[in-house]
Formats: C-alpha cells, sequence, structure tokens
C-alpha cells in the first residue's frame, strides 16, 4: 500500500471489499512523494465487513516516522485502518496511556501507566 498524502483513493491506496476478504502474507506500507505522516492522520486501507473477514497479515511492514510518532495498527483487522499516534514517551506530562494485557486465565487485565511533570510528586 502506497501513501503519499491523506486523500483516500487519490493520495494513498485503499481497498474497498464487497464480499468475502480472506488475509494472510505480508502487508507492505510505503511512504511516497516525500509525504510525511502527522500525529492524527488516518488512513482507512480496507473498508469491509468485519464478519467477512478472515485471516490476518503474517507481517506488518510499516515506514519510519518522524521522531516522536508511532502507527497504530489496532483498528486494522477491524476497521482496516492505520492511525499515526504520538509515541507514549512523547505523549504530554499527566496523560494515561492504557494496554490490555492478556492474563494466564485468558482474562484481560487493564494496565495504566500515568507520566506525571518531572518533580510534581517530590
Amino acid at each position: 500500500m502506497e501513501l503519499a498524502g491523506r486523500g483516500e483513493g487519490v493520495q494513498y491506496d485503499s481497498l474497498n471489499v464487497t464480499g468475502d476478504f480472506t488475509l494472510g502474507g505480508a502487508l507492505d506500507v510505503v511512504l511516497q512523494n516525500g509525504f510525511s505522516p502527522q500525529s492524527g492522520d488516518t488512513f482507512n486501507l480496507f473498508d469491509f465487513d468485519p464478519a467477512r473477514r478472515t485471516g490476518t497479515f503474517g507481517n506488518i511492514r510499516l515506514p519510519a516516522l518522524a521522531t516522536g510518532l508511532s502507527w497504530d495498527s489496532s483498528n486494522l483487522f477491524a476497521t482496516g485502518e492505520l492511525a499515526v499516534v504520538p509515541e507514549p514517551a512523547s505523549a504530554p506530562p499527566g496523560m494515561a496511556m492504557a494496554a490490555v494485557l492478556p492474563s494466564r486465565r485468558m482474562e484481560a487485565i487493564m494496565v495504566v501507566v500515568c507520566q506525571w511533570p518531572h518533580g510534581a510528586l517530590a
């Protein structure tokens, strides 16, 4: 998939699937024409019915982003979206970051990490 701007189907590749959608192999995303995604950019790579999707990509290769940014592919298999977000270390002070980790009994455990301004708890 090529990303050369923020315009779906015009500046970046987008696939509209109307039937069964079977994923496999690798997803390669590349930047074109000097495009540099920014925090908050969302790319709808795949438009599909999640009930008709099977499989996943064995490997997702994403291009490097500017310092302080990272890719969020957490919605890729549910909505087809790939987003650009601040890296956790770049989040503003006091902003909570959450992650869900599976436990041994397959229950979800919510982990919340808070960043506080340096010296705020001294």
